[in-house]
């Protein structure tokens, strides 16, 4: 994010640079997406100890580390996939992008995951298990020196966000 007066960004998950402001205005579970020709050409996975049979990405890791997944079930124990992904990024963005492509399956926020479904780009894999809850917060500088318009839309975002989430 550059860092003017008046920029602002919204951020999916825990914010590490402390120099920057955070304002929850929602929160959303992740969940497991793929590909549907990826589906097409593999089949579709049942049970959460099948993911390993297919090509995972995974988020941002050391090279050669393996990922774990803690996938939770209203019915059922949490299950951990433990797994070597096949690509791995450190953006939703990035993320979303490959499991368009095919490069693999991956766990994306639901609310990222349930509009690349709506337009047909991808499935939900397991349906009723969920990854971890995820805090969707806009980012900002401090607020000494903030444009009011910013300010305002800030304080909006935060106000209505949940009717979209």
């Amino acid at each position: 994010m550059p860092r003017s007066r008046g920029g602002m960004f919204p951020r999916i998950g825990n914010l590490e640079d402390s120099s920057l402001i955070a304002r929850k205005i929602g929160r959303t579970e992740a969940s497991i997406f793929a590909a549907p020709a990826l589906i097409a050409a593999q089949g579709m996975s049942l049970l959460p100890s099948d993911l390993t049979t297919y090509p995972l990405i995974g988020e941002q890791i050391a090279p050669g580390e393996s990922q774990t997944w803690t996938l939770h079930h209203t019915a059922q124990d949490p299950v951990k996939v433990e797994f070597k992904p096949r690509m791995c990024a450190n953006s939703v963005r990035a993320i979303s992008e490959a499991i368009e492509a095919g490069i693999g399956i991956g766990c994306l926020p639901a609310v990222i995951g349930r509009r690349m479904v709506a337009e047909g780009t991808a499935i939900q894999i397991l349906p009723g298990w969920a990854g971890p809850g995820l805090d969707i917060s806009l980012i900002h500088p401090a607020s000494r020196g903030m444009l009011p318009g910013v300010r305002l839309l800030i304080d909006t975002l935060s106000r209505e966000a949940g009717a979209f989430l």
